[in-house]
């Protein structure tokens, strides 16, 4: 067993590295582990932060702290390993804290206060499936939570990383938490004189706003009344839609019918589960699909398909974007170029959002079918995006990303799969439980006064 020592405990460290999935791969100061590196201590930094939580809670529980890992942890890329030099020792630039609500120390309340500091000195902090990082990683901003999908969900314990700079992870001050056991207080804006006042606000509102996801705030930007700034997130919005929408599958179906996956489809839709941490944006989701409803409406009543099939899939495929395709959120401009490339074909671009609606629903064989129910649901929205993610052994984020039903792992182009990396879009599953459970829908079938 892989284990973790300081003066206070040993604690299992064999189910993780504690590292940043979406961080550049440094290479070590120094070679080897414990075994080869010189004597190691703790950064002083993170030192000064254990003493302060020690005084804020005095009789915290410490049976998940840890700092510097053994030497069956020194090939892996964690910060517990003292691979940072200053001079004869080796510096260790992690430490774990106990989640003890019951005696002191709610490690969710010393997150969020570590994370509102915006401390030069942290590097990341991971705490119940989340982590964020000083910088911005993988389409989110600095200091934003995104999931963590490393295989221990660090709910027992709030692992803090700091930076590898001597002046940064042995500056021994205090850091800007005042409690650890109560929620902390919204950013204080003191008051001044009117315009300081104003500005200060401004900076507040500022960093508020970089912990909204990026999809929300570019979409918010490019449906701006001001067509100067709305003229300039589009493009913005499109590039990044670029980045991050779903890609393809491999082609096939792998001979799959709906009624082998009815039970399946049944019951993970019974126990879908939204994340915590994705709580906030499935209710934005819902609130774009209500939102842009009645053109979803308009389009369903055309092709005698669900409402909220065609905004599952354009919120899938076009961000909530109306001038890209639903085939696959290519510009409207032209005719789409990835899978499924050269649609439509009837009639040269370019093309109004209901036009290509229509296009990729019949396409897809999607109009004009009878049963709605969620089985026969799930299964064509599955089999639009395809079947590959069951190839893979995951649930496919396209249906459940942000849900119990799938951490990791994603075509990250057509065809190509990368196994560490996760979806930051919505599932569509996930839309449609959250409507159904709000009361918005209810998903039998087409007769239903709800469609």
């Amino acid at each position: 067993m892989a284990t973790e020592r300081n003066e206070d405990q040993v604690v299992d460290l064999s189910r993780d590295v504690h590292g940043d999935p979406d961080a550049p791969v440094a290479a070590p100061a120094s070679r080897g582990g414990l075994e080869s590196s010189p004597p190691w201590r703790i950064a002083e930094a993170l030192e000064a932060l254990r003493e302060q939580i020690n005084t804020l809670a005095p009789a915290r529980d410490k049976a998940s702290d840890g700092g510097v890992g053994d030497a069956a942890h020194r090939a892996r890329s964690s910060d517990h390993n003292p691979w940072v030099v200053d001079g004869a020792y080796g510096v260790v630039t992690a430490r774990d804290f106990t989640h003890s609500p019951g005696t002191g120390c709610d490690a969710g309340v010393l997150a969020e206060g570590l994370r509102a500091s915006r401390d030069p000195r942290i590097k990341y902090i991971i705490w119940n499936r989340r982590i964020c990082a000083s910088e911005p990683r993988d389409g989110q901003a600095a200091w934003a939570w995104r999931p963590y999908g490393g295989t221990n969900p660090h709910d027992h314990h709030v692992h803090v990383s700091v930076q590898p700079l001597k002046a940064l992870y042995d500056d021994p001050r205090a850091f800007a938490i005042t409690s650890v056991s109560a929620t902390p207080s919204a950013l204080p804006v003191a008051r001044a004189e009117p315009g300081l006042e104003i500005a200060a606000i401004a900076a507040a509102a500022n960093q508020l706003a970089q912990l909204t996801p990026l999809l929300q705030r570019l979409i918010d930007l490019k449906e701006s009344p001001d067509l100067t700034v709305a003229a300039q997130a589009g493009p913005l919005l499109s590039r990044y839609l670029e980045l991050t929408q779903p890609r393809s599958a491999p082609a096939g179906s792998d001979g799959l019918r709906l009624g082998d996956l009815t039970d399946e489809y049944e019951r993970l839709f019974s126990s879908c589960q939204i994340r915590p941490e994705w709580a906030g944006q499935v209710s934005w989701h819902r609130k774009k699909l209500l939102a842009f409803q009645p053109r979803y409406v308009a389009v369903g009543n055309r092709a005698r398909i669900p409402w909220w099939v065609i905004g599952a899939i354009h919120a899938m495929e076009g961000g909530f974007d109306f001038a890209t395709h639903l085939h696959n959120g290519d510009p409207l401009t032209g005719r789409t170029v990835r899978v499924p490339a050269g649609r439509p074909i009837a009639t040269p671009p370019p093309y109004s959002w209901e036009e290509s609606a229509l296009d990729a629903l019949t396409g897809h064989d999607l109009a004009g079918l009878e049963d709605w129910s969620v089985p026969a649901t799930l299964f064509r929205l599955e089999r639009y995006n395809g079947f590959g993610s069951r190839r893979k052994g995951i649930n496919t984020p396209y249906l459940w990303s942000f849900s119990n039903h799938y951490s990791k792992g994603k075509f990250v182009r057509d065809g190509v799969y990368d196994p560490e990396a996760i979806s930051k879009q919505c599932g569509a599953a996930v839309m449609l439980k959250t409507l159904a459970d709000h009361g918005d829908i209810a998903i039998r079938g087409l007769d239903d006064p709800a469609r």
